[in-house]
């Protein structure tokens, strides 16, 4: 049998055995493996209306399966008030939510293959310190 690319949705088991509508799963599997809610409303849109994309997303948030703020000021508060919680960055040693796998000591492009958990800060500075050639500024 020839391989061919999957071409269906995974929904991680401890979503598929919570009891909610099959359309939540659906949207909390793809939310969790994306991890952006515009990606999901994306993929999710090629089957549903948006108005169904909403009533999903407002359940999920009334369970407090997913957290969706639309008002600035909340949403920047919730996230100050998170700084303390997440995983630690590998260089700076800070909480974040957002980690990035970099290949590090040796780039991906050269055949690395030991990687660190580092933040989107350190992840940005090393990459303006060091260009792709690896000439420091």
């Amino acid at each position: 049998m020839k391989d061919r690319d999957f071409k269906g949705v995974w929904i991680p088991k401890e979503i598929w055995n919570m009891n909610m509508q099959l359309s939540d799963k659906l949207y909390l599997g793809i939310y969790k493996t994306t991890n952006d809610i515009n990606e999901t409303d994306k993929i999710m849109g090629y089957t549903m209306s948006k108005s169904s994309i909403l009533r999903i997303k407002q359940r999920l948030a009334d369970l407090g399966y997913i957290k969706y703020i639309d008002d600035p000021e909340q949403a920047k508060q919730f996230v100050i008030d998170m700084l303390d919680e997440g995983d630690t960055c590998d260089w700076c040693g800070r909480k974040n939510y957002v980690l990035h796998e970099h290949h590090y000591p040796v780039s991906k492009s050269k055949g690395g293959v030991d990687t660190v958990r580092i933040c989107p800060n350190c992840h940005a500075n090393f990459h303006y310190v060091f260009k792709e050639d690896n000439n420091a500024r």
